[in-house]
């Protein structure tokens, strides 16, 4: 009995960490975009499974070793099938689709009983061949482990370390007799300038931009983005200075962007309104970078859902990612899992997103009502990608061409801003700040990419401090300056270019006031 205890304990280890393999894989993968808490619920299952399984498989087979081999090939070919599937989905032999689940459930069946098969009619002790495989699943499952652990604890480290800055020691006040303004800022993502869209697309933004005017908002009609990423964009707007200043020195050479997080969550501007007991009210934008649910008001769309609807949010969208790569993908293809409407919730996340973006625009025209002061961060991934909008508002009936989709969600995009930003004006009880505002444009062209809608709203309308060509990071130091008695020095209007796969290796991107094409120019 001694003496087979060992087996049996060699015996649990490689199921039990091949099981959750797929899992700390996945979220050490994804670690930037996910939250760690996204993958406990599917931690505790992946562990579980193996558990069941072992015991279920033991009753036939009589045999720990045999049984755990048995248990762990069924738990590869279970989180093998979705990737499979989508690799062959649309493979053709002969004019034949093959990639198909009637096809592909059979070989993996055959698979499944054909290694079954073969661990059961071993009459030799399967000691070594356990021990392999135990060795192969702790060396798979140290790597992610170590990324996710050393991840967060960067992440600790930097939340522990707020930067010292120049906003530390300003003194800041309301000025005797005003109340302080309602301050909106809308980011409207990949929302190119004027110039940019009649050059590149063909399109004439004026009406929308005169019908701002009429409203009596300033248009910076030679506005360019600080950055070319929204991360780098929101960080340096939200906290008035350019990452050189905000990010330390280290993580810029090692590309480490998880401080980014942080000063879009917990930036100096909203540190500086709580002086003055503003409410902050952030928005669900399906990037946990950008959306601040530890706000004092955090809205999203769940909440007005159908229990029908309800019924698609008991997946959260690591566990989504984790069905749609294994076999799950038969039953969710299939229906059996939830109702044909929240599949297609699952399988379309365009309609998750548009449910976001239509959320957004619907509350931001309810938020004048709310008492104040309170500084409103909507980050509306839209006209971006995904084109789930017509002019009209409607879902498109088919993918439409680029161009034609991000024109046409330009299009929608104002009908609904020009309605928001007057209903804020004209409803609020204090008058508000409004900023609608591109994170960056749409363009491959790294100039193009650069130019922004840039569109201000002063109760006072004195715009003697903003000019045609203020970029981001100037905006919230002119409103400090202005409506709460700073005294900060406006920065070079710098703009600078950088990939996605290098996002501090930047390229400086001038553009004189020359340059610049102005269409119906602003006081």
């Amino acid at each position: 009995m001694n003496q087979n205890a060992p087996k049996i304990f060699t015996a649990w280890i490689h199921p039990l960490l091949i099981g959750i393999y797929p899992v700390i894989t996945l979220l050490a993968h994804n670690i930037d975009e996910l939250a760690v808490e996204d993958g406990i619920r599917s931690l505790y299952l992946s562990f579980l499974l193996p558990v069941i399984l072992l015991i279920i498989f033991y009753l036939f087979i009589k045999n720990w070793q045999k049984s755990a081999l048995v248990v762990t090939l069924f738990i590869l070919l279970f989180f093998s099938y979705g990737h499979i599937y989508s690799a062959i989905e649309h493979l053709q032999i002969f004019n034949f689709v093959i990639g198909r689940h009637r096809f592909l459930i059979i070989g993996w069946a055959g698979l499944f009983l054909l290694g079954s098969w073969w661990v059961k009619i071993r009459n030799e002790d399967m000691q070594n061949l356990t021990n392999t495989i135990n060795l192969v699943a702790i060396v798979s499952v140290i790597m992610p482990v170590f990324q996710i652990i050393g991840s967060q604890i960067n992440s600790e480290r930097i939340q522990s370390q707020p930067l010292q800055t120049e906003f530390n020691n300003q003194i800041f006040q309301i000025p005797s007799g005003q109340t302080p303004p309602d301050i909106y800022y809308i980011i409207l993502d990949e929302y190119s300038r004027d110039d940019a869209l009649e050059t590149i697309f063909g399109f004439d933004n004026s009406p929308f931009l005169g019908n701002l005017e009429d409203l009596g908002f300033y248009i910076a009609n030679c506005s360019q983005s600080n950055y070319s990423q929204t991360q780098l964009s929101l960080s340096s707007s939200l906290n008035m200075n350019f990452i050189e200043e905000i990010v330390w020195r280290e993580e810029l050479e090692r590309n480490d962007h998880t401080r980014l997080g942080k000063l879009i969550k917990d930036p100096e501007i909203w540190r500086i309104l709580q002086r003055f007991d503003y409410q902050l009210i952030s928005f669900e934008t399906g990037y946990i970078w950008s959306q601040n649910d530890d706000a004092d008001i955090f809205l999203g769309p769940n909440q007005n859902l159908s229990e029908n609807q309800r019924l698609s949010l008991i997946f959260n969208n690591f566990e989504i990612i984790l069905l749609k790569s294994s076999a799950a993908l038969i039953a969710l293809d299939g229906n059996f899992l939830l109702p044909q409407e929240s599949t297609q919730k699952i399988f379309n996340p365009d309609i998750r997103h548009r449910e976001i973006v239509l959320f957004t625009l619907d509350q931001l025209e309810l938020l004048a009502a709310t008492p104040g002061p309170k500084f409103v961060f909507a980050h509306i991934v839209s006209p971006h990608i995904p084109y789930v909008f017509e002019p009209d508002g409607s879902m498109p009936k088919s993918t439409p061409d680029d161009d034609i989709g991000y024109i046409n969600q330009i299009k929608y995009l104002n009908s609904r801003i020009e309605k928001i930003a007057d209903t804020l004006i004209s409803k609020s009880s204090t008058p508000p700040i409004i900023i609608i505002q591109g994170d960056h444009g749409q363009s491959s062209s790294r100039v193009d990419r650069m130019r922004i809608l840039n569109a201000y709203y002063f109760p006072n309308q004195d715009y003697q401090n903003l000019s045609p060509n203020i970029s981001p990071v100037n905006s919230f130091r002119v409103i400090l300056n202005a409506y709460f008695d700073g005294n900060l020095p406006l920065l070079e209007n710098s703009s600078y270019f950088s990939m996605t796969t290098s996002p501090y290796t930047f390229n400086d991107m001038p553009e004189t006031q020359e340059e610049c094409i102005t269409v119906g120019n602003s006081p």
